[in-house]
Protein backbone atom coordinates (compact mmCIF):
# COMPACT_ATOMS: atom_id res chain seq x y z
CA UNK A 1 0.00 0.00 0.00
CA UNK A 2 1.15 3.38 -0.60
CA UNK A 3 0.86 6.16 1.72
CA UNK A 4 1.06 10.40 1.60
CA UNK A 5 0.90 12.81 4.77
CA UNK A 6 -0.59 15.81 5.21
CA UNK A 7 2.82 17.48 5.82
CA UNK A 8 4.07 16.58 2.25
CA UNK A 9 0.22 17.49 0.55
CA UNK A 10 0.85 20.71 1.97
CA UNK A 11 4.70 21.35 0.70
CA UNK A 12 3.53 19.83 -3.11
CA UNK A 13 1.06 22.69 -2.69
CA UNK A 14 -2.39 20.63 -2.55
CA UNK A 15 -5.10 21.62 -3.73
CA UNK A 16 -7.23 23.44 -0.85
CA UNK A 17 -10.75 21.97 -1.30
CA UNK A 18 -8.96 18.49 -1.48
CA UNK A 19 -6.77 19.21 1.46
CA UNK A 20 -9.83 20.44 3.53
CA UNK A 21 -12.32 17.60 2.79
CA UNK A 22 -9.14 15.04 3.06
CA UNK A 23 -9.06 16.54 6.41
CA UNK A 24 -12.67 16.55 7.38
CA UNK A 25 -12.71 12.96 6.72
CA UNK A 26 -9.79 11.69 9.17
CA UNK A 27 -11.00 14.41 11.49
CA UNK A 28 -8.59 17.40 11.50
CA UNK A 29 -5.15 17.77 10.58
CA UNK A 30 -4.49 18.02 14.47
CA UNK A 31 -6.11 14.65 15.42
CA UNK A 32 -4.77 12.58 12.49
CA UNK A 33 -1.51 14.14 12.93
CA UNK A 34 -0.06 16.01 9.82
CA UNK A 35 2.87 13.42 9.73
CA UNK A 36 0.72 9.96 10.24
CA UNK A 37 0.66 8.06 6.85
CA UNK A 38 -2.80 8.47 4.65
CA UNK A 39 -3.19 5.07 2.44
CA UNK A 40 -4.19 6.21 -1.03
CA UNK A 41 -7.38 3.73 -1.05
CA UNK A 42 -8.50 6.21 1.72
CA UNK A 43 -8.09 9.16 -0.06
CA UNK A 44 -9.11 7.91 -3.53
CA UNK A 45 -12.52 6.84 -1.70
CA UNK A 46 -12.77 10.62 -0.28
CA UNK A 47 -11.42 12.87 -2.89
CA UNK A 48 -11.22 10.64 -6.01
CA UNK A 49 -8.80 9.09 -8.71
CA UNK A 50 -7.26 12.64 -10.31
CA UNK A 51 -6.32 13.75 -6.80
CA UNK A 52 -4.96 10.17 -5.98
CA UNK A 53 -2.97 10.29 -9.27
CA UNK A 54 -1.73 13.79 -7.75
CA UNK A 55 -0.59 12.73 -4.67
CA UNK A 56 1.71 10.00 -6.11
CA UNK A 57 4.62 12.76 -7.22
CA UNK A 58 4.07 12.51 -2.85
CA UNK A 59 4.16 9.14 -1.58
CA UNK A 60 5.82 8.56 1.50
CA UNK A 61 7.42 4.70 -0.10
CA UNK A 62 10.00 4.11 -2.82
CA UNK A 63 7.74 3.15 -5.91
CA UNK A 64 8.90 4.73 -8.67
CA UNK A 65 8.88 1.47 -10.67
CA UNK A 66 5.63 0.40 -10.20
CA UNK A 67 4.49 4.25 -10.73
CA UNK A 68 5.97 3.97 -14.40
CA UNK A 69 4.71 0.72 -14.95
CA UNK A 70 1.07 2.22 -14.12
CA UNK A 71 1.81 4.95 -16.50
CA UNK A 72 2.60 2.75 -19.01
CA UNK A 73 -0.30 0.37 -18.33
CA UNK A 74 -2.84 3.43 -18.69
CA UNK A 75 -1.39 4.41 -21.95
CA UNK A 76 -1.87 0.93 -23.30
CA UNK A 77 -5.40 0.85 -22.49
CA UNK A 78 -5.80 4.38 -24.63
CA UNK A 79 -3.99 3.72 -27.67
CA UNK A 80 -6.13 1.82 -29.72
CA UNK A 81 -8.07 5.12 -29.20
CA UNK A 82 -5.54 7.60 -30.62
CA UNK A 83 -4.04 4.96 -33.35
CA UNK A 84 -7.71 5.12 -34.99
CA UNK A 85 -8.05 8.90 -34.91
CA UNK A 86 -4.49 9.22 -36.14
CA UNK A 87 -3.63 6.21 -38.23
CA UNK A 88 -0.31 7.47 -39.54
Amino acid sequence: MLHTTFARAKKAGACVSSYRKMAKALGSVRKYGKDTPIPLDKALEVCGLEDVLWSLQIIIEPAEKEIRLFACDCADRVLNIYESKYPN
